[in-house]
């Protein structure tokens, strides 16, 4: 647009947004929630600029706000030359689990990236946080309102077996995820927290070192997996003495990936 174009001649800007300008709205308790779309011509051409005048953003360019703006995969892959961004926001567009993908490839950003907003980018799959975890320097990271399950943000979480702790794969600082995978962790964080029975207090010691397990007789790791339960009805009791505490092992890091998760919220 001849804004766009009208900006380049600023060629200091290190912040610029363009909700204001471009984002389509329903209604201010549904801020996320997008009627009549604009035209891919238009989206086009709200991105275009920032691929063919590049050099008059970059590097100079830090922060780019597109909410609320229902640009789709082939109006966000022009942004992929904005060298030197360090905070972008796609909060209610249309960007895809593939349109992420192409970003992680490609965007030459990928090194600088500290802050990346996805509220509401209700097209995105369970998969994308792989292509998420290949910008290494996110600090800050908006899933709020998106599908995306709580199994699958345990993979930003990784377990070191030397160290016996729980480690994030990404610098993450602030992490905000859906009402559904808060509630989850709330509810696991709270029962561990707060219950004291006789039965958890063991359980919660074993958490710290899920190595343990193997050193359990077969009845205690029953035992505890019985508590378990409680927390995670997909547990099964009917297998044999190796898978059993192979599951109470599995699970225990799945505790401790949940309360490292838990912890940048």
């Amino acid at each position: 647009m001849d804004l766009l174009v009208e900006l380049t001649k600023y060629k200091q800007l290190s912040t610029i947004n363009l909700s204001h300008s471009f984002a389509v709205r329903s209604s201010p308790e549904l801020p996320f929630l997008k009627t009549n779309p604009l035209e891919v011509s238009t989206l086009l051409s709200i991105t275009k600029p920032f691929y063919h005048h590049v050099k008059a953003f970059s590097p100079c360019l830090k922060a780019l706000d597109l909410t609320n703006i229902p640009l789709n995969d082939e109006s966000i892959r022009y942004l992929i030359r904005l060298e030197g961004l360090e905070a972008l926001g796609l909060s209610g567009s249309a960007l895809t689990t593939q349109g992420m993908k192409y970003l992680a490839t490609h965007a030459v950003f990928k090194s600088t990236l500290k802050c990346l907003k996805l509220c509401f980018t209700e097209q995105l799959t369970d998969d994308c946080l792989q292509y998420i975890s290949q910008f290494p320097h996110l600090t800050e990271l908006d899933l709020w309102g998106t599908k995306l399950t709580l199994p699958a943000l345990l993979s930003l979480m990784s377990y070191e077996t030397e160290s016996k702790t729980v480690v994030a794969r990404l610098p993450l600082k602030s992490l905000r995820v859906s009402d559904a995978v808060f509630s989850a962790l709330l509810s696991h964080h709270a029962s561990y927290q707060f219950r004291h029975s006789p039965a958890l207090l063991p359980l919660v010691q074993l958490a710290q070192d899920p190595s343990q397990v193997s050193s359990l007789s077969r009845s205690d790791v029953v035992e505890q997996l019985k508590v378990h339960q409680l927390f995670y009805p997909d547990i099964f009791l009917n297998l044999k003495t190796e898978e059993l505490t192979a599951k109470l092992e599995q699970i225990l890091i799945v505790r401790l990936k949940e309360e490292k998760l838990w912890s940048l919220l």
